[in-house]
């Protein structure tokens, strides 16, 4: 710290005048940082609050969609982005990649049935039993309005028509809500692996719908795959 002397002043008044302004100064200076500290923070809680409060529709909005409203899963453009990386990745390191297409048997007729609530309910039944059995790193997402897509990084075929069979049993014992208990939901999943069915996304993506339209040709409440 600074020490003052009194010789450096010609009288003593000098000396306690010069000195109580330097401190002076000093002591405003902490004050203004002591503020803008405080203004900062109250800013920056403001700011929080504010994004809180904002609606989630508004956060999501446009191209910063990231998942879907209805079910939670990732959207159609998040997951064209994830694919595309584990693709390149699956490509680079030569390394497995497996897809599956999920989708509701007899759709249509449940809508018609039971109105458009109902099938929202479905998907969001549909979406616990995924959660139920795919791994923290697999992928999931709403593909289109009937379909569901999950991504099994560094799984093979054989893997994922496992998982796919065991997603169908856990939908089927989803209860969709409190008034329709008795409705038992059956869905069927076309399953691909990389680079079995194909090396590119579309590809993959266009051969596992035709193996969903296959596995409810044949009944549906299966996983198939060729």
């Amino acid at each position: 710290m600074y020490k003052y002397s009194s010789e450096q002043f010609s009288t003593e008044d000098d000396f306690h005048i010069k000195r109580f302004a330097r401190e002076n100064i000093f002591t405003k200076k902490v004050k203004e940082n002591r503020v803008s500290r405080v203004r900062f923070e109250e800013v920056r809680q403001t700011i929080a609050k504010a994004r809180k409060a904002r609606p989630l529709e508004e956060m999501l909005r446009g191209d910063a969609v990231l998942y879907d409203r209805e079910t939670g899963l990732l959207s159609k453009r998040s997951f064209e982005r994830k694919f595309k990386y584990e693709l390149s990745r699956a490509k680079r390191y030569k390394r497995p990649l497996s897809l599956a297409v999920i989708s509701i048997d007899d759709f249509a007729v449940i809508g018609k049935q039971y109105g458009d609530l109902c099938i929202e309910d479905c998907f969001r039944a549909m979406t616990r039993a995924i959660s139920k059995v795919i791994r923290d790193v697999d992928i999931a997402a709403r593909l289109e309005h009937d379909q569901v897509v999950v991504l099994f990084p560094e799984t093979y075929s054989s893997r994922a028509t496992i998982c796919g069979a065991r997603l169908c049993e856990k939908i089927k014992k989803e209860i969709i809500n409190d008034k329709l208990r008795f409705l038992q939901v059956r869905a069927s999943v076309g399953v691909v692996s990389f680079p079995t069915h194909g090396r590119e996304g579309d590809e993959l993506l266009n051969k596992a719908v035709e193996f969903l339209h296959c596995a409810q040709e044949r009944g549906g409440n299966q996983a198939y795959t060729e």
